[in-house]
C-alpha cells in the first residue's frame, strides 16, 4: 500500500470506521461524546504534507458533518486540532526544542473538557498552540 493510501486509512478512514461502531449504541442511550483528534495541519496546508493534511482536513469535515446529523441525540461531536506534541525524540526534527511543545496531557485535558462539557454546549473544535514555537 503506498504511503498516501496508509496515511488516509489511519488518519480518516479508521475515525470513521470506528465512530460507526459505537454510534449506534450512542443514540440509543441519547447521549454520548465523540472527539476526533485532528491537527493544526487539518486547518492550513504545507508543502510535503498533502496526504496528511487532505486526511486531517477530512476529520474536520467529517466531524462537523457528524455533529450536525447526531445533536438532536444528545451527542457531542468535536474535534481538538494540536499543534506540536511532543511524543518523544524524533530523529528527523533534531532542531525542535521539545520543551515548548505540547505535551501529551495537554491535549487529554482538552479531550477531557469535551466529554464534561453538558451535551447543550458542544466545543465543536478546539485548537490547541503551544506558548512558544518549538522550531
Amino acid at each position: 500500500m503506498g504511503d498516501w493510501q496508509w496515511t488516509l486509512r489511519v488518519n480518516l478512514w479508521a475515525t470513521m470506521v470506528l465512530t460507526k461502531l459505537v454510534l449506534p449504541s450512542m443514540v440509543e442511550r441519547q447521549s454520548g461524546a465523540i472527539v476526533n483528534i485532528c491537527s493544526l495541519a487539518g486547518l492550513t496546508g504545507r508543502a510535503g504534507e498533502a496526504a496528511y493534511a487532505a486526511a486531517k482536513f477530512g476529520v474536520r469535515g467529517f466531524s462537523q458533518s457528524l455533529f450536525e446529523e447526531v445533536r438532536e441525540h444528545g451527542i457531542k461531536v468535536s474535534t481538538i486540532c494540536p499543534g506540536y506534541v511532543d511524543n518523544g525524540p524524533d530523529p528527523t526534527q533534531p532542531r525542535v526544542d521539545r520543551s515548548k511543545m505540547l505535551s501529551p496531557e495537554d491535549v487529554a485535558e482538552a479531550v477531557y473538557g469535551v466529554v464534561v462539557s453538558p451535551a447543550r454546549c458542544c466545543p465543536v473544535e478546539i485548537v490547541l498552540h503551544p506558548q512558544h514555537n518549538p522550531i
